[in-house]
């Protein structure tokens, strides 16, 4: 795996970190269907500080 940012957003330690799918829009499918060949832009990020965080990828990961 290769870096591609380093955020400093939380006190603690991450415990999870995980990217959105974008979920197909069509009026035909069921909600539970996503587009899983077509990643998020999304990051969430949660840590021992009680602190969820989400960054847009689009933006530079900036903090929404």
């Amino acid at each position: 795996m290769v870096e591609i940012k380093c955020i400093e957003a939380h006190e603690n330690e991450v415990l999870s970190i995980d990217y959105t799918y974008q979920i197909i829009q069509e009026s035909n499918l069921k909600f539970s269907e996503i587009a899983t060949d077509n990643p998020g832009y999304l990051l969430a990020s949660g840590s021992r500080d009680k602190l969820i965080q989400i960054y847009d990828s689009k933006t530079d990961y900036d903090i929404t």
